[in-house]
């Protein structure tokens, strides 16, 4: 019998980013807008799908290698490709862009 090798374990990083309380209280309200559960399977967690996704979009890590702290790679996968299809990662990106440049402005005036 062949053996495989094993898969090796994910580790995590010292750090991971998350998004903040305060910019998904604004981001939530698109994605409840845009994707709505109607039928199907359970969904996972948006913000930790969200938080998957901007991991692997600032690390460019296969999505099999996101650590282990976020939920399964293939759910991650498909939400973030469901989220491409309607549009909503769209929508997410801009707004935190916009969040972003608004705190940049407020820093500057302070």
């Amino acid at each position: 019998m062949v053996q495989r090798p094993e898969r090796p374990t994910r580790s995590r990083p010292a750090t991971i980013p998350r998004v903040p309380d305060e910019l998904w209280a604004k981001l939530r309200p698109i994605i409840d807008a845009h994707d709505p559960q109607t039928l199907g399977r359970k969904r996972i967690d948006p913000r930790a799908a969200l938080d998957a996704i901007i991991y692997h979009m600032v690390t460019g890590c296969a999505w099999n290698r996101l650590p282990d702290s976020f939920p399964d790679d293939s759910s991650v996968h498909r939400t973030y490709q469901r989220w491409r299809r309607l549009g909503v990662l769209d929508l997410l990106l801009r707004k935190i862009v916009e969040e972003s440049q608004a705190h940049q402005r407020s820093d500057r005036n302070n």
